[in-house]
């Protein structure tokens, strides 16, 4: 089969201009310090990200601010190892090392987002990245901390909805436009922070609304082994009919901040309307089919930081979120996803015992899930999971040694056809750190995961337009396990930075989705499938100071990315997976996404140059 997914790069690095620090700060260079930044998803113990074996990456600030307001792929589908589903402006979910759907937890500020987003790649997720102060992104299983739908890594969203301190002289405010000439796009956002009085609490109100029109895309929609196959007259190219977006979000908080911790709630509505640009009888034609969606969210969250018993600190987080969206050609519904969903969590930081630190935590959730009309593939179900955790670090001198636990149990119950069953997932890692020379850090980890399977994996039974298939489940199937290990490099401050991550992952009844050869209503037969398979590749990223003057810098920047998996229960590539990629300064690309069901239908837009203004006091 051709290679369908091309991309060229050209240029030997990137080149910025790091803009000069403030004159009444005495801050180190950007260089110098962005990996010593704490990752807050990675650990509960307030790790940095050098101390981090995992691979992981930040994105905010000024970063952030110049590509919020995209889909959550798009923002961080460039990042080291992480690539997208490439559904166009309207729905694109994040792949970590070719890892896709509900092995990747996409978190709003350490809970679930509360959507449909895993069941199919054209559902958005439900995360409004315009009005985003952080994105943290762990690469690899984050189980132990966030349960078995984490096996493949985590995209956690800050919002800062939930004022956690009181506001420098009393007030934050900030506010975000940008214009992209592809699609005409305008986003804009705002969002102020204030206390009230000296009363102790603190409000914050935030929004934002997008439009954009149709995608353009260079050249073709249909890739060029598809019209050898079947040449059309009439061929689509330049722009894709359908393919605009629409959406709106607003959030109110209110906390209580004292001396030892807070206490507050946010309530969220975000909704989004976007087109399917593609239609599986007349690809050349696409038809007006639409996504139509809308939650409402409700958050809680508190801290503790006063010593209590064995523990220093104390944090809990609660949400629930009511979803829903429609998929619609011209003004009738089709099919609906109503998905009423909530999630808690409870973290104890234990007092350190010499050089032992460690955290205990305990998690629970329960998901409505209901998919209604002629496209309603997967049964209703309902899913409750609870799991216990604890992670656990030592530190002696230059070398610290990390481990980890968790157990989850997790009970899927679809009454339409008798399905009730409860699983038992055991998870677990350890890890070694070594700090020599000048901020240098070599590190190994070892894990073994379980997953347990999805109501979509084990109920789906019809037809999904959205990727041209007809999906089926396995009733019998059970839990998926992962062994693996990874190894990393990194430099953390000086002239020259950079991070190396390179990992093996060995997987029984990895739960595939294999194309059988038949057809059913006109569209190829997907089967949900246990086999074994293997992932192993790497992630690096470098960057120099080639030049200084005062508080300027010219700096050199570059990163590869590369994973590579295999069924090996027949020794062929799995399928939906990113290739090799190598990313500098001067980038070429003509893109497919070979992580897409719709590679063939779909290209990723074409250039957007676009304009931007960010206020803040």
């Amino acid at each position: 089969m051709p290679k369908l997914n091309h991309v060229l790069f050209a240029g030997i690095a990137a080149l910025a201009l790091t803009p000069p620090a403030r004159a009444d700060t005495d801050e180190p260079p950007h260089h110098a310090s962005h990996v010593d930044e704490v990752v807050v998803t990675a650990s509960p113990l307030g790790a940095s990200q050098f101390d981090v074996l995992q691979g992981t990456s930040i994105l905010h600030g000024e970063d952030l601010a110049k590509i919020g307001g995209r889909s959550l792929g798009d923002v961080v589908g460039n990042l080291p190892g992480v690539s997208q589903t490439g559904y166009t402006f309207g729905a694109s979910r994040p792949v970590i090392r070719g890892l896709g759907g509900d092995r990747i937890r996409v978190l709003i500020d350490g809970l679930g987002s509360f959507d449909a987003s895993t069941a199919s790649p054209d559902h958005a997720p439900s995360v409004d990245t315009a009005t985003a102060k952080r994105i943290e992104v762990v690469r690899g299983p984050a189980t132990l901390l966030y349960g078995n739908s984490a096996a493949g890594g985590v995209v956690n969203v800050i919002d800062g909805r939930i004022p956690e301190e009181i506001p420098e002289n009393g007030i934050e405010a900030s506010g975000t436009g940008f214009y992209g000439t592809n699609g005409d796009e305008r986003t804009g956002s705002g969002g102020v922070t204030v206390a009230l009085g000296e009363t102790g609490l603190v409000a914050h109100l935030d929004g934002s609304y997008k439009k954009t029109g149709d995608m353009t895309v260079p050249g073709f929609a249909r890739s060029e082994a598809l019209r050898a196959l079947d040449p059309q007259d009439d061929e689509l190219r330049g722009k894709l009919p359908n393919s605009a977006v629409r959406d709106a979000s607003i959030t109110g908080g209110l906390s209580w901040v004292g001396d030892n911790g807070f206490l507050g709630a946010s309530v969220s509505h975000y909704s989004t309307n976007y087109g399917i640009p593609v239609n599986i009888e007349e690809p050349g034609e696409p038809p007006e089919v639409r996504i139509a969606m809308q939650q409402t969210r409700v958050d809680v969250s508190g801290e503790l930081r006063t010593p209590f018993l064995a523990f220093d600190t104390a944090r809990v987080r609660f949400g629930y979120g009511d979803y829903q969206h429609a998929e619609k050609e011209g003004e009738e519904i089709g099919t609906q996803f109503f998905n009423k969903q909530w999630e808690g969590r409870l973290e104890l930081v234990q007092k350190k015992w010499g050089n032992l630190s460690g955290a205990w935590g305990v998690q629970a959730s329960h998901r409505d899930f209901e998919v209604v009309g002629d496209e309603a593939f997967v049964a209703p179900s309902l899913t409750d999971q609870i799991g216990v955790f604890t992670v656990q670090r030592l530190d002696i001198g230059a070398v610290a040694l990390e481990a980890g636990l968790r157990f989850e149990s997790q009970q899927l119950k679809a009454d339409d056809n008798g399905y009730n069953r409860d699983f038992g997932t055991l998870s677990a890692s350890a890890g070694a750190s070594y700090t020599f020379a000048e901020n240098w850090l070599a590190g190994i980890s070892a894990y073994r995961t379980e997953r347990a399977p999805t109501a979509e994996e084990v109920l789906a039974n019809g037809p999904h337009a959205a990727t041209f298939t007809f999906e089926r489940g396995d009733l019998t199937l059970g839990k998926e396990t992962a062994t693996g290990v990874e190894a990393t490099l990194k430099k953390s401050q000086g002239p020259f930075t950079g991070s190396l991550n390179a990992y093996y992952t060995a997987y029984d009844d990895f739960i595939s989705e294999q194309f059988t050869g038949e057809e059913e209503d006109g569209l190829r037969v997907v089967q949900f499938t246990p086999v074994s398979a293997r992932f192993y590749g790497f992630e690096a990223e470098a960057a120099v100071e080639v030049w200084r003057g005062g508080n300027a810098s010219l700096k050199l920047d570059a990163q590869a990315d590369y994973v590579r998996a295999q069924d090996t229960t027949n020794g062929q590539p799995l399928p939906r997976i990113p290739p090799l990629r190598l990313t500098g300064g001067v980038e070429y690309a003509e893109i497919r996404y070979s992580t897409s069901f719709l590679k063939d239908y779909l290209p990723a837009a074409g250039r957007s140059i676009r304009l931007g203004i960010r206020a803040a006091i």
